[in-house]
Parts: C-alpha cells; sequence; structure tokens
C-alpha cells in the first residue's frame, strides 16, 4: 500500500519555510566524537541487537476506575497540512572507549494529494562514559532551548536520549514550517517533571499552539493499563472511526499529563492505539483535529500514513549499518575485531563460539 502512494523527496529550494536549517551542531558534533576514535572496533552483526528501542522511556501509567466515553468521528472536509516526524537510533560497535552508534530522523508531509519528506542522517556519534553527557547537555542547550536533567545512566540511554533531541527539533521545525496544521508525533504526550525532554514536550506544545497547529500524539504500544491489562484491549460498540475517552487518570507526582488521553479506532481493522490530544486545548478543537486527518491522510490499518512513512525513511536496515561499520573503520583506521557471543560460549552446541564478521 505504501508503495503504490504518490510521495517524493523535496528539493531544497522547496521547503515550505525558511524555518528549516541543517542542523550543524549535530555534524559538528558528530565529526569531533569521531575525530579522537582510533584502535578497533567490534562491530554489532545482529540487527535486532543494533536497534534501541525508545519504549522503555514511556513512563507508566495504571488506571483505577476510569470514565470511558466514546466519541464518534466522521471526516471534517477541510484542507490542512499533515505533518509527521520520526527519529531512530541504531547501535554500529563496541570500542575500548565506549560505543559507536547511529541517528537519523525523517519529517514528511502530506499538502494535497502528495507526499513529501526531508531525512536528516544518518549522523555516527562515538558516546564515551565521559563525553556522552556532555554531548547531550550542548545539543539540549542548541536545539531544544530548556533546562533540566538527562538520562545519562548507560550507553543505551544516552543513545535514546541522542534520538529523542533530534526528534524534538523535527518536531518543533515542523511546527514553525506549517500553519493550521495537524502535526503527528510518535509516542505519549506524558512528560516527567525537571526532565529536559518533557520540559522540551512542553514547549513543543506551546509553539505548535503559537502557530495554530495541532499536537496528536499517537503510540503502536503503551504501558498503560487498566486493572492489569492493556488499554488497547478496550472497545466500544460505537462503529469505527471513534475515540474512546479516558477520563479519571491520576498520574503520580513525578509525571505530567500533557495531553488527553484517548483510544482511537480509525480504520475498520481491528486495530486501537493510544492517542494524546494537546489538553492546552478546547477538547473539540483536538476532536476535529483528529476528524481533519481522516478527511486529509490515508489511514492504513487503523495508522496515519504520514507517519507511516515518517518511521519508515528514519529506520536504518541491516545493509546500511554494515555499510557504517566500514565506511567509520576506513574514515578512522579502525581494525575489526570479532565480537564474542556470551550466549554461544555458554551454550556451544546451539552455536558458534565466535560471530564471524561480516
Amino acid at each position: 500500500m505504501t508503495a503504490q502512494l504518490n510521495y517524493g523527496s523535496t528539493p531544497t529550494y522547496s521547503f515550505p519555510s525558511a524555518e528549516l536549517v541543517p542542523p550543524e551542531k549535530f555534524i559538528e558534533l558528530s565529526l569531533e566524537t569521531l575525530s579522537n576514535l582510533n584502535g578497533s572496533l567490534r562491530p554489532i552483526l545482529d540487527p535486532l541487537e543494533a536497534q534501541v528501542d525508545g519504549l522503555m522511556e514511556e513512563p507508566p501509567l495504571e488506571l483505577a476506575k476510569p470514565e470511558l466515553r466514546a466519541i464518534p468521528l466522521s471526516p471534517l472536509r477541510e484542507k490542512c497540512v499533515v505533518v509527521a516526524s520520526d527519529s531512530s537510533s541504531i547501535k554500529i560497535g563496541e570500542t575500548r572507549q565506549g560505543v559507536l552508534c547511529a541517528i537519523r530522523g525523517a519529517i514528511v508531509w502530506r499538502q494535497g494529494d502528495k507526499y513529501r519528506y526531508l531525512r536528516v542522517g544518518p549522523l555516527p556519534y562515538h558516546l564515551t562514559y565521559e563525553s556522552g553527557a556532555r554531548l547531550l547537555r550542548r545539543l539540549q542547550r542548541r536545539y531544544l532551548g530548556v533546562s533540566g536533567s538527562l538520562n545519562t545512566q548507560n550507553s543505551s540511554t544516552m543513545q535514546i536520549q541522542l534520538s529523542a533531541i533530534l526528534d524534538y527539533w523535527l518536531q518543533l521545525s515542523a511546527c514553525r514550517m506549517f500553519d493550521y496544521s495537524v502535526v503527528l508525533r510518535d509516542g505519549s504526550l506524558t512528560a516527567r517533571r525537571g526532565d529536559a525532554l518533557g520540559n522540551a514536550l512542553q514547549k513543543l506544545l506551546d509553539t505548535a499552539r503559537g502557530q495554530g497547529n495541532t499536537v496528536l500524539g499517537l503510540s503502536k504500544e503503551s504501558r498503560l493499563r487498566l486493572n492489569g491489562y492493556r488499554i488497547s484491549d478496550l472497545t466500544s460498540s460505537c462503529r469505527p472511526p471513534y475515540l474512546l475517552e479516558l477520563k479519571g487518570l491520576k498520574p503520580s507526582r513525578q509525571l505530567r499529563l500533557l495531553g488527553r488521553v484517548y483510544l482511537a479506532r480509525l480504520g475498520l481493522e481491528p486495530y486501537t492505539f493510544r492517542l494524546d490530544i494537546d489538553a492546552g486545548l478546547d477538547e473539540h478543537v483536538g476532536v476535529d483535529a483528529v476528524r481533519r486527518l481522516l478527511h486529509n491522510d490515508t489511514i492504513v490499518q487503523g495508522y496515519p500514513e504520514t507517519l507511516r512513512l515518517a518511521h519508515i525513511l528514519s529506520t536504518f536496515t541491516a545493509a546500511e549499518v554494515i555499510a557504517l561499520q566500514r565506511y567509520v573503520c576506513k574514515r578512522c583506521g579502525l581494525e575489526i575485531l570479532p565480537r564474542p557471543s556470551i550466549r554461544r560460549l555458554l551454550f556451544g552446541p546451539y552455536g558458534t563460539g565466535w560471530e564471524g564478521v561480516a
């Protein structure tokens, strides 16, 4: 279905606004972290191990006695731009000093019957425990313009934070590029108090409202539970498309709900997603934004096509991981060493002791 739609890359001369400029500090710090890289690299060979899932960063919420209200939806036939962004990160390999990773992001927008996109990256980084936190703080000041703490307890969380900062920059750029549009975000609108990314989310929503945009956060997976069960298991007798409003959420003191939380079933297929709508807007404005989304975007399996394309265009393939490994090794003169697999060493009859080098 995706391959049949009419979308293409956008030439630099036809960007809808001059607000979107190359992220020079991202590029500068990428080159800076690679400049002192030497020695050897133990490459990641398993594509599943290379991907780092950012879902662990979503704060858990529990529903006690919620109020459920079904809201039937019909397309609102008002033309508007639908814009979405997403980012991803991969682990390229390990060095003696730290971890080599790469990030990439994409903005996709639909205007009329055409999809256009812009990709940023891939940008490789060498993260060490000494330099990782400093690098994140520099990017935080430059692109988020907010204060707060960042999670730098290990290489995986640093990698997730790095990708998240790029994602927030893309979302802020999208909100400045367009007026009175629907901005789709991959993830919830729940933030941790005192957290830099939580403060950035508040800034994102304020920026969007100032441009007349409506931010919708769509989650493919959610840790939101009702009596121990996933909220995505909840259904309504209402004919889709519909929203199922969840009232009565009481997060802990460490969390802030910046959006109204709904379950959304936007297509006839039996797939529901968590949908957060900016709580700073009147309720009917948020619902009308979802109705405009139904009219102005293609909904495939209950999921907006712009957000699907943003995910596809930002995700790394196994071939790209290998290409990045070879590029960094050639550029920095690294020696590739075989990477031991502890599982295969422990369970020898079920695998070899050393993984080969691709």
